[in-house]
C-alpha cells in the first residue's frame, strides 16, 4: 500500500468524524464506500444506510452537542482504526438494545 493512499484514508476518517459532530449525515453517508459502522467495545454492528442513520439518530438524541477528539488513528492493511474521546452533556435518555440509561 502506498503512503499517499494511507494518508488519504486517514484524512477521510478525520473529515468523516468532523462531519458527524456537525450532524452532516448525508455527507457522511456519501463518503462511505460501504455503509457500515462497527463499535468496538459493544461489538454493535450497523450495516446499511438505514442502520447507520439510525445509529446517528439514537446516539445524538441524548448527546445533541456531541464532540469528539481523535486520540489515535492506525492504518492496517485495508482497515483504518481510530480511537477518540467523546464530549457532551447527557440531557435525554439513551436506549441501547433493551437497556435505558437515564440522563446525568
Amino acid at each position: 500500500m502506498t503512503a499517499p493512499l494511507r494518508a488519504r484514508r486517514i484524512e477521510t476518517v478525520k473529515r468523516e468524524t468532523a462531519l458527524e459532530v456537525t450532524h452532516e449525515r448525508d455527507e457522511v453517508v456519501a463518503m462511505l464506500e460501504r455503509t457500515r459502522y462497527k463499535l468496538n467495545g459493544s461489538d454493535a454492528v450497523f450495516n446499511g444506510e438505514e442502520a447507520v442513520r439510525s445509529c446517528f439518530a439514537s446516539s445524538r438524541a441524548p448527546f445533541p452537542e456531541q464532540g469528539n477528539e481523535n486520540i489515535a488513528i492506525v492504518h492496517a492493511d485495508d482497515t483504518v482504526l481510530f480511537g477518540f474521546a467523546l464530549t457532551s452533556t447527557h440531557p435525554a435518555s439513551l436506549k441501547r438494545d433493551q437497556k435505558i440509561m437515564a440522563p446525568t
